[in-house]
C-alpha cells in the first residue's frame, strides 16, 4: 500500500481516491482519519463545520474497507468522505438550518439524498454551515459563527451553501452537498474556486431537506472537479415519489458523460450579461472570460455570442417567487416565534406578507416567458439554419432537433394562459386561468438531458485542459 501523507490524502480527488481504493492502494479508514486530522487543524480558522460526526464516520469507513476487502464495490463513492449542508435531515444527528429555531432538532430518518449517498458507500464527516434556512445571511445573532473564505478570511465564501464551498476548498472533505434556489451552489463554488452543479429541477430528490421555495429548490454537489461532481450526481439522480417535484428520467452515467470530448459542441456566450451598463468587469475578469472562450475553441467547441433577456428580469422574477414561497413556509414561526430567527432572515421572510397573489402569479407567468425566450434565443445563431445549441451535426442536435419547450408547467395551471403582451412582474393579465391540471408533471425532456450532459463534459474538458491548479498537490 502506497504511503501518503495527510496532505497528500486530503488533496486527492474523488475519482483518483476511488481508483486507488479499488486497486487496494488506499483504505477508506486512512482517508477518513486524514480528513478528521485536517479538520481538527484547520477548521477552527474558517468554521465550516457546525457538527462533526467523527465516530460515525470512522465506523462507516471501516465498514467500507471490510466490504471492499470482501469483493463488494458499491461504486465510485464507496469509502469517500463527504459532508452535508446543515439543512439535510440526518438520522440521530442534529439538523439545525443554522437557526435557533432548530438548534436542538434531531431527525429520526435521513433525507432521501443522504440515504442514497450512504447506499453508495459514502462516509459522512458531519454537517456544514449555511445561511439561516438557506435564505438569510451570516450574522452575529445566529447560533454558530459565520463561515469564512479559506482563501482569505476577510472575504465571504458565498452562500447559502457557504460551509460546503469553504470545506471543499480547504480540503476538509472530498465533496459536499449544497442546495440551490437562486445561486446557493453556484455562488460558493465561484467564491471558493471549486466546482459545483445545480441539477435540473426535479432530478435530485429534496425530500428531507429544509425547503426555501417549492418551485425553485434543487439539491446538488460541490467538489474540487466537475468529474467529482458528476460522480456524486450519479448517485443522487433518480425519481422519488415522496417529492412532488421529482421527475422520472432515464439512468445516466454522469461520470462517463463528463469524460466525453466537447469537439463540435455549441456553447452560448452571454456577453451582454457582463458587458452591459450595469455589469462591467474588471480587466482581470474580462481577460479570464476571454481565456475561457479561447480554451473552449481550442478544444473544438463552437462558441456563439447570444443575447438573452436582461439578466435583471431573471433576478426580479426569482426574488418575488422566493420571497413569497419562503413566507408561506415560515409564516407561522415568524409570527409566533420571531425571536428565534436572525434579524436578516426574519425580515426577508416577513417581506413575503406584502406580496399580493396578483404579483406572485405575474412572477410565475414572467418566469415561463423568460424560460421560453431563453430557449428560443439559445437555439439559433444569427444567420444560421436553425441548428440548436448542442453537438453540431449530432442526431441529437441538428438532424433530430431539440424539442420545443412545452406550453405547460404542471405545477401551476395559471402559467398555461399568458396572452401576448409585455406584462411585467407587477401586472396581472385579466383572464381567468383554466382549472384543469395535467394528469402528471412531465419528466425532463430529451433536450434538457442533453444540455445537462453537455455542461458536465464542457466543465471537465476545461479542467483537464487547464494546467494551473489552485491547490498545489491536488490530484485530479
Amino acid at each position: 500500500m502506497t504511503d501518503l501523507t495527510t496532505s497528500d490524502l486530503t488533496t486527492l480527488g474523488i475519482a483518483e481516491a476511488g481508483r486507488r481504493m479499488a486497486r487496494g492502494e488506499l483504505t477508506s479508514t486512512a482517508l477518513t482519519e486524514a480528513f478528521l486530522a485536517r479538520i481538527a487543524t484547520v477548521d477552527h480558522r474558517i468554521a465550516s463545520y457546525v457538527t462533526l460526526t467523527a465516530d460515525q464516520a470512522l465506523n462507516a469507513a471501516r465498514q467500507a474497507d471490510m466490504e471492499m476487502a470482501g469483493g463488494l464495490r458499491r461504486g465510485p463513492l464507496h469509502g469517500i468522505p463527504l459532508a452535508l449542508k446543515d439543512i439535510y435531515e440526518t438520522a440521530g444527528v442534529k439538523t439545525t438550518g443554522h437557526s435557533h429555531l432548530k438548534v436542538d432538532y434531531v431527525p429520526a430518518i435521513d433525507a432521501a439524498s443522504v440515504r442514497k449517498l450512504k447506499e453508495a458507500g459514502a462516509v459522512m464527516l458531519g454537517k456544514l454551515g449555511t445561511h439561516e434556512f438557506a435564505n438569510g445571511a451570516m450574522t452575529p445573532d445566529q447560533p454558530f459563527p459565520p463561515v469564512l473564505n479559506p482563501w482569505n478570511p476577510k472575504y465571504q465564501p458565498g452562500g447559502s451553501s457557504s460551509g460546503s464551498g469553504a470545506a471543499v476548498a480547504a480540503a476538509l472533505c472530498m465533496g459536499a452537498m449544497g442546495s440551490d434556489t437562486g445561486g446557493s451552489i453556484r455562488n460558493p463554488a465561484g467564491y471558493c474556486a471549486t466546482a459545483g452543479i445545480k441539477p435540473t429541477y426535479g432530478l435530485v430528490s429534496r425530500c428531507g431537506i429544509f425547503p426555501l421555495a417549492f418551485s425553485l429548490d434543487t439539491a446538488g454537489p460541490l467538489a474540487w472537479t466537475t468529474e467529482d461532481c458528476a460522480l456524486i450526481l450519479g448517485a443522487l439522480a433518480g425519481h422519488d415519489p415522496n417529492d412532488q417535484g421529482s421527475a422520472k428520467t432515464e439512468k445516466v452515467d454522469y461520470g462517463a458523460a463528463a469524460q466525453r470530448p466537447i469537439k463540435g459542441m455549441r456553447i452560448a456566450l452571454a456577453r451582454s450579461w457582463y458587458e452591459g451598463p450595469d455589469g462591467k468587469l474588471s480587466p482581470e475578469m474580462a481577460k479570464g472570460m476571454d481565456d475561457a472562450v479561447r480554451v473552449f475553441r481550442d478544444l473544438g467547441a463552437i462558441v456563439d455570442e447570444v443575447t438573452f433577456p436582461d439578466i435583471r428580469d431573471y433576478h426580479i422574477c426569482g426574488r418575488v417567487i422566493i420571497t413569497t414561497e419562503a413566507h408561506a413556509i415560515h409564516r407561522r414561526d415568524v409570527i409566533e416565534r420571531p425571536e428565534k430567527f436572525g434579524y436578516t432572515t426574519r425580515r426577508r421572510f416577513q417581506l413575503g406578507a406584502f406580496i399580493s397573489a396578483e404579483q406572485y402569479i405575474s412572477a410565475l407567468r414572467l418566469r415561463r416567458k423568460l424560460h421560453q425566450d431563453t430557449r428560443s434565443h439559445a437555439r439559433l445563431r444569427p444567420g444560421d439554419d436553425g441548428q440548436p445549441l448542442g453537438r453540431a451535426g449530432d442526431l441529437r442536435g441538428a438532424a433530430a432537433g431539440l424539442p420545443l419547450p412545452r406550453q405547460t408547467l404542471a405545477h401551476h395551471a395559471v402559467q398555461r394562459h399568458r396572452p401576448a403582451g409585455g406584462d411585467g412582474v407587477l401586472r396581472l393579465q385579466r383572464r381567468r386561468p383554466s382549472a384543469r391540471l395535467p394528469a402528471r408533471r412531465p419528466g425532463l425532456r430529451r433536450g434538457e438531458r442533453l444540455c445537462r450532459r453537455c455542461r458536465l463534459r464542457t466543465h471537465n474538458a476545461v479542467a483537464r485542459a487547464t494546467t494551473a491548479n489552485l491547490t498545489p498537490g491536488r490530484t485530479r
